[in-house]
């Protein structure tokens, strides 16, 4: 990170309120055209993973372009500081997920679904719709039918038939990220300062937004050679690939989205097919971020990736073969079980290496101590955290969800997201595979027959909406936007401030432009797979589940007591033995890389290789390189996006 000198003095207060402005003018302009370039255009998404690819361009452009014709029309105190743009960045970044896979991806289009798609074959009018309450989702029969088919002219959005839902899913919403909130506010301090975690990803941001030396218009990075070589690089090569899609006979690369998928390695019979498939892809943004890490957690993440390979042909060879889960990344079941196992020894690690910090919040919660200097205060973070999750609970029995089934839903939702955002600021992996929901602790321990239908059936959306992907979940950007508000010194409260006002008002906008884009052009125009596939996903499970309940298995405690018990070992052997060469980040992360494991293994390599024959003053040089791989990839994508508004016709480039 760099120091103090090198960034610039404490802007004005009016500065930073210029900071928020701009943040409010992007976030709006960003959340508003999402969901018409990722569901109707069809263009790569712009969030996508933890550093969203729309908000990285854009404070590219910022740094590249508006800083220095600011600079040059007003001097130097009238470009954008670097507090500024952390402002800014926390603004767009943290909204980016809203209208995206975050949240409204999984939400608008799954909401019509329960009443649209109901036949007589499928049961959901007997099964599923006696116990969903009516405020959680449209039934109005002209609404539902004009959002899949568009509005009659003139008529537009019938509001007066979403407004329960809008008002309920907002508050639920809310309550959530309110209570990740308060857990990054509790966290920060230990995470920060005390283990001092890397928090890869801010590496970028902190970056560009660094003032140029006196005299010059650029910084070091944006005036790097290297970093425009890496730049340069990945826009020709996905330049290339995007013209393939207007232009045919322009070659494709087989290792680039998708094409991988069509040329992944494939192994014939038994046991070597339990393997399948095993992806050749490369994402030059992942092997940007790989390069970030330690080769200790770049080369666990491939090791394990292959292990886990291994041990589904040796489960195979021995007739033990089970199934994929059905939203975990394709992992097999006794990944998901394993993981569920280290998630929670994970977690419980996190909590006992930081239990002096918590005693300390705790204490300071208890006497009302306010003077912490923090984002918050702890006696609102504390008694904040608790308030929101029992009105979670409470929301949840009032849709018709028992208070044990809640509190575990919930609580385990909150742990994972602690976790994943553990191995976030950890590891810098720029999506973090989840192979199980919240959920699967109950099921798989409990059995599924020892929970009341309509516990069943109304758990179904929360998880759907919330635990289905956490590549865009916001406590990840909380954290990152800590981190940089402490190099920066930019006011907590404040940078805490305009993260709550981005989320509000992101919410309202990606609402709007959600329902907008569907009774304007009809949700059979939109993309098949986020309005009419996975839209209904979640309720042919629960009719399935209903269907066909279950007991608990027996395989569930032994995995993950083999996952708890390899997570804890891994740890131990770190912590105890210097020359242990595997990061306990791995056994979690490698089972469900399949997409990027081939990146990592890519920079692990290119790292090692720099670092053992060039030394530290080689790999910083170099990581000038492989930062213009993440801009470049980002560039070129918001490229494609742009001349896809312009020509209606979207290139997806990004998974």
């Amino acid at each position: 990170m760099k120091s103090e000198s090198q960034l610039t003095q404490l802007p004005p207060r009016r500065s930073l309120t210029r900071a928020i402005i701009i943040g409010v003018v992007l976030l709006t302009i960003l959340v508003a055209a999402t969901p018409y370039n990722d569901y109707f255009i069809q263009g790569s998404y712009m969030a996508s993973h933890h550093v969203p690819v729309a908000a990285t361009f854009v404070l590219f452009v910022l740094c590249l372009v508006v800083n220095p014709i600011l600079k040059r029309l007003a001097g130097t105190n009238g470009r954008l500081s670097a507090r500024e743009l952390v402002v800014i960045w926390a603004m767009i970044a943290i909204s980016s997920g809203l209208p995206s896979s975050g949240l409204m991806r999984f939400l608008v289009p799954v909401l019509p679904a329960l009443h649209h798609f109901a036949t007589p074959e499928n049961k959901w009018e007997e099964t599923l719709q006696p116990h969903i309450p009516g405020w959680m989702v449209p039934t109005d029969d002209d609404a539902i039918k004009w959002f899949y088919d568009g509005a009659p002219p003139g008529l537009g959005v019938p509001w007066h038939a979403w407004v329960g839902p809008i008002v309920a899913w907002t508050v639920l919403a809310l309550l959530v990220y309110w209570v990740l909130l308060c857990m990054a506010v509790l966290i920060r301090s230990q995470w920060i300062h005390r283990e001092r975690m890397t928090f890869p990803h801010v590496q970028l941001p902190m970056a560009m937004i660094e003032a140029p030396e006196p005299g010059r218009l650029l910084n070091q990075f944006l005036g790097s050679r290297l970093m425009w070589i890496g730049f340069i690089l990945v826009f020709v090569m996905y330049g290339i690939t995007g013209l393939s899609s207007y232009i045919p006979t322009v070659p494709k690369v087989s290792v680039l989205y998708p094409h991988y998928y069509r040329n992944a390695l494939r192994f014939d019979g038994l046991p070597w097919n339990a393997a399948n498939p095993v992806l050749m892809a490369v994402f030059p943004s992942v092997v940007g971020f790989g390069f970030l890490l330690t080769t200790e957690v770049s080369l666990s993440v491939f090791v394990f990736y292959v292990l886990y390979k291994l041990e589904a042909v040796l489960f195979a060879a021995l007739g033990l073969q089970m199934s994929s889960v059905s939203s975990g990344w394709a992992a097999k079941q006794f990944t998901a079980y394993q993981d569920m196992g280290a998630y929670l020894t994970l977690v419980i690690i996190i909590i006992y290496v930081a239990r002096e910090h918590l005693r300390t919040a705790w204490r300071a919660a208890m006497a009302g101590d306010r003077q912490d200097g923090g984002v918050v205060s702890y006696p609102v973070a504390v008694f904040g955290g608790l308030v929101g999750l029992a009105a979670l609970v409470l929301m949840a029995n009032y849709a018709g969800i028992s208070v044990p089934v809640a509190v575990q839903f919930f609580v385990g939702y909150f742990v994972l997201c602690l976790a994943a955002s553990w191995l976030t600021s950890n590891t810098g992996l720029l999506f973090i595979p989840v192979t199980f929901r919240p959920e699967d602790y109950l099921f798989s321990c409990i059995g599924t027959r020892n929970l009341a239908v309509q516990d069943i059936a109304v758990l179904r959306l929360p998880s759907r909406v919330f635990t289905y992907y956490y590549r865009e979940m916001l406590m990840p950007h909380y954290m990152n936007n800590f981190k940089l508000g402490d190099e920066t010194k930019t006011p907590r409260r404040t940078l805490a401030n305009a993260q709550i006002l981005a989320v509000i008002l992101g919410l309202a906008v990606a609402w709007w432009a959600h329902l907008q884009l569907a009774y304007t052009k009809g949700a059979y125009a939109l993309q098949p797979l986020s309005y009419l596939s996975w839209s209904r996903t979640p309720f042919t499970v629960a009719s399935r589940i209903i269907a066909t309940p279950q007991g608990p298995d027996p395989a569930s405690f032994l995995f993950m007591a083999v996952g708890a018990a390899g997570f804890f070992g891994l740890n131990y052997m770190r912590s105890t033995f210097l020359w242990w060469p595997l990061h306990p980040a791995g056994m979690l992360l490698g089972g469900a890389s399949q997409e990027q494991w081939m990146s990592i293994f890519i920079a692990w390599a290119c790292k090692s290789t720099i670092l053992r024959y060039g030394g530290a003053k080689t790999y910083q040089q170099a990581r000038l390189f492989f930062l213009g791989l993440i801009v470049g990839e980002a560039a070129i994508g918001c490229v494609w996006i742009i001349l896809g508004f312009v020509t209606g016709t979207g290139v997806r480039l990004l998974p």
